[in-house]
């Protein structure tokens, strides 16, 4: 079989390389379990063929449209965009990147564009036998690359042999625009939508103002509503994101997820409860949605629900391995005592995104209730050297002083969690919600103070909110065993949390 793009080695940071020695070695050796489903699929990155670099974005812009086209289809298991990303580049066959994802089947693509026409070719590949199933090249004008989305999705469930309703095949041969150059301000957007996932909020602006520009052009565009609104919620404007949500609602109501709209919005104004009784519905309808999951996780741990929290997450991670899934299995044994249990996960976590200190931190408080107090010592101090560099000239911020603070405690180091304190007092306390101040009082041993802030949790329900959860969370639960929540009065007052 002649691929369709030759894969090169990527070369960078963060999430773009996964180490071969890395997450699939434990999966290998049969450590995390899970298997293949026949229904499931990994869209790689389309490869660029464009002859301009300012049109490169059309090649992003379209994997991001294929993958909302093929999400449609109910009874795909669609890989996310973050799970495939770091194959843009890979020289791993199809089979070798499907065994890491654990999928039955690979599509690969190219684009070009040029003078407003445009070449798009796909193919799908059968990962156990590496034999290509379907392949098609589309040349066409700009203006008609809505059909070439539609025949491309169903297509694909086609030849998977995946059966799709009168309602998803309307939804995918629904043309979004009259405008071809409002589509493709969109799917410049659509191109920057990882950027800005990862903590770049200039892309996130940037994406904005595009979206803006196309409903200039097509004011009735309502997926571009509907992309604002997804980017506010992202950004915690819950008012904005329910005014472009409503406004993209109003002009299509197939435009999206009303219900999975509304469950995040509920979640994003710390409506714990809801949103987990929500999801909870939603995910009978839509059992392999990636995105419903890890929302699915966090309303669990919002209610201190450990157990639903370890369910959904296991489910998520069945469907596609990644830092993010790993770890939040990982949180989730570790928040139910299972300590051992969430080794593997978190190493799992942190070999495929190493650079992640939260994820370091929890790994350093459990391998501390594991008593495994020197492995805990390493991740701490690599966290403290990463965050604060080597001579501590950087101010790391109240969470994490917090948690340094927290982890020295569980491995007994008294002095160190003292001497953080201080720096904690002088550069970060000022700017901390009150889960945060009291996981740091209470660990080193100021009770009173400590107590004192439990007491205004107790009060005011919101504190337990998207910033203060991990700690709050602690403070609840108890998860690492810290002495002093174990002291009568403590466990009075957590109980009331």
């Amino acid at each position: 079989r002649a691929p369709i793009v030759s894969r090169r080695v990527a070369i960078g940071g963060g999430l773009t390389v996964l180490a071969a020695g890395g997450g699939f070695a434990l999966y290998r050796a049969g450590i995390l379990g899970g298997g293949v489903v026949s229904n499931s699929v990994a869209v790689l990155p389309f490869a660029n063929f464009s002859p301009d670099e300012k049109d490169a974005y059309f090649a992003a812009g379209l994997h991001e449209e294929i993958l909302n086209q093929l999400a449609k289809i109910s009874k795909l298991k669609v890989i996310s965009r973050q799970s495939v990303v770091r194959y843009a580049d890979s020289q791993l066959s199809a089979p070798e990147i499907a065994k890491e994802l654990r999928v039955a089947h690979i599509m690969e693509g190219s684009v070009r564009y040029a003078n407003d026409r445009i070449r798009v070719t796909a193919q799908l590949i059968d990962a156990t036998t590496d034999q290509q199933l379907w392949s098609e090249t589309f040349e066409l004008n700009f203006s008609d690359i809505f059909a070439a989305e539609s025949q491309i999705a169903m297509n694909v469930a086609n030849a998977m042999r995946i059966s799709f309703s009168d309602e998803e095949r309307a939804a995918l041969e629904k043309i979004p625009t009259q405008s071809s150059q409002a589509y493709a301000l969109y799917l410049e957007a659509l191109s920057l939508r990882l950027d800005f996932l990862f903590g770049d909020t200039t892309a996130a602006d940037r994406a904005q103002q595009l979206l803006d520009q196309a409903i200039a052009l097509d004011p009735i565009f309502a997926v571009a509503y509907w992309e604002k609104a997804q980017i506010h919620l992202f950004h915690q404007q819950i008012p904005q994101a329910r005014d472009y949500a409503g406004q993209a609602v109003a002009l299509d109501l197939g435009v999206g997820s009303v219900e999975f709209m509304e469950i995040q919005l509920l979640f994003a104004e710390f409506k714990y409860a809801e949103a987990a009784s929500r999801i909870d519905a939603f995910l009978i309808e839509r059992p392999n949605d990636v995105e419903a999951l890890s929302v699915g996780v966090n309303a669990h741990r919002g209610i201190f629900d450990s157990a639903g929290a370890l369910a959904l997450a296991q489910r998520r991670y069945a469907i596609e391995q990644t830092a993010g899934s790993a770890g939040a299995v990982a949180i989730a044994y570790s928040r139910l005592g299972r300590h051992q249990e969430a080794v593997a996960y978190f190493q799992q976590a942190l070999q495929l995104f190493p650079e992640a200190a939260p994820g370091q931190l929890e790994f350093a408080y459990t391998l501390a209730a594991l008593g495994r107090t020197e492995d805990a010592v390493v991740w701490i101090n690599r966290i403290k050297d990463e965050v604060l560099g080597n001579n501590e000239e950087k101010n790391a911020g109240g969470n994490l002083y917090s948690g340094l603070i927290y982890a020295n405690a569980l491995a007994g180091r008294d002095a160190e969690a003292q001497r953080l304190f201080v720096k904690f007092q002088q550069e970060a306390e000022a700017g901390s919600d009150i889960p945060t101040k009291a996981r740091a009082y209470i660990s080193v041993g100021e009770l009173a103070e400590g107590l004192a802030l439990l007491q205004q949790m107790i009060t005011d329900k919101n504190i337990n909110n998207a910033s203060s959860s991990n700690a709050y969370e602690i403070l609840k639960l108890n998860p690492h065993h810290l002495p002093a929540l174990d002291l009568p009065e403590f466990v009075e007052a957590r109980n009331q949390l």
